[in-house]
C-alpha cells in the first residue's frame, strides 16, 4: 500500500486540529480565570468563545514553531506560558538567549526557561505584556 502525500497532509491536519482541541481544552480547565488581554477586548480565557481559543492556540503553535519546538508537551507549555505570562514573552530579552540556544535541544528549551528565569523575571516578562502580540491570531481567524 502506498499512502500519498495528499493523504498524509489529511491525516496531518486530522492530528493538529485534534492536538488544538485538547490544547484549549487543557487551557479552559487549567487557565480558566487568567485574563488575555486583547487589543480589542480584554476577557478571561473560559469566557474567549472556542473559535477565538482555537485561533489564539494556533498562533502560540506557529510560535513555538519558530524556535524549533515540536514535541506536544514543549508546544503546551510554550503556549500556558503565552497565556498564563504574556502572549510576547519569547520576544523578551530575558527569553531569548535561552530560546535561540543552539547547544539546547529546542524541545527541552522551554523548561530550560522555566528553571532558569527567577520570579522577579517572570515579573518584568509579564510587565512587558503586548496585547499586540494576539493581533496576528485574530487576523488569521479572519481571514
Amino acid at each position: 500500500m502506498i499512502i500519498r502525500s495528499e493523504q498524509i497532509d489529511v491525516f496531518n491536519k486530522i492530528a493538529e486540529d485534534n492536538f488544538v482541541r485538547k490544547l484549549s481544552t487543557h487551557l479552559r480547565t487549567n487557565y480558566a480565570e487568567t485574563m488575555v488581554r486583547m487589543p480589542e477586548e480584554n476577557s478571561v480565557l473560559s469566557e474567549l468563545s472556542d473559535e477565538t481559543l482555537e485561533s489564539l492556540v494556533r498562533f502560540g503553535i506557529e510560535r513555538a514553531r519558530e524556535y524549533g519546538i515540536t514535541f506536544e508537551s514543549s508546544i503546551s507549555t510554550f503556549i500556558a506560558i503565552m497565556f498564563d505570562v504574556a502572549p510576547n514573552f519569547h520576544t523578551h530579552e530575558l527569553a531569548q538567549p535561552v530560546l535561540k540556544d543552539e547547544n539546547t535541544e529546542a524541545n527541552s528549551r522551554v523548561n530550560v526557561l522555566l528553571e532558569k528565569l527567577s520570579g522577579d523575571e517572570w515579573k518584568t516578562i509579564k510587565g512587558s505584556y503586548d496585547t499586540s502580540a494576539w493581533q496576528s491570531a485574530n487576523e488569521d481567524k479572519n481571514e
